[in-house]
């Protein structure tokens, strides 16, 4: 993880220098998004394969990209870290939201949430934060209702199931 946060951090420092956060996240999603490909990783991995040949397949994948993202490939190719690279994009998200004053929240409902109820969680979100949110949402019938949300490392558990685990804890525990 530490050298996903320095490539980040220098994608970072690139992606600002030339002022276009925005298209390095969407490279680096792009990238990350065919690293999930089984075949993809097995040639990054395998010590048959030369950096030569992994460079070309990784050519073929980013024939659009900019030379940037393309030497930056080439350069996790060289230090095999291509693996890295969807830890990076993550590293990389963090900072991007951090600079632009966004807060990525997921919410985790016992049913799906209406636009209002979408709406109303986001603006009380945004002033308790001080932040834009960026709001993800999942559904999870177990918690029976109310909303579980993450941000960040934190976890606001405010379902009927979190209470009731919460109460058998108490209760057990004396």
């Amino acid at each position: 993880m530490a050298s996903a946060k320095r490539y980040a951090q220098a994608v970072f420092e690139t992606a600002q220098t030339a002022g276009d956060y925005d298209s390095w996240t969407a490279h680096l999603s792009e990238m990350s998004d065919a690293l999930q490909h089984k075949d993809l990783i097995t040639i990054m991995n395998a010590p048959t394969i030369t950096e030569d040949e992994k460079i070309e397949v990784i050519k073929l994948l980013v024939s659009n990209f900019p030379g940037d993202f393309e030497t930056f490939c080439r350069l996790l190719i060289l230090q095999r870290s291509v693996s890295d690279i969807p830890d990076i994009s993550k590293q990389y998200q963090i900072l991007v939201d951090s600079i632009k004053g966004i807060s990525r929240v997921a919410v985790t409902s016992a049913v799906k949430l209406n636009k209002n109820e979408k709406t109303k969680l986001n603006k009380q979100l945004s002033d308790q934060l001080g932040k834009k949110i960026e709001l993800s949402e999942s559904v999870d019938e177990s918690l029976i209702g109310g909303v579980v949300i993450r941000i960040g490392d934190k976890v606001l558990d405010g379902s009927i199931k979190g209470r009731l685990d919460s109460m058998r804890s108490s209760l057990l525990n004396g």
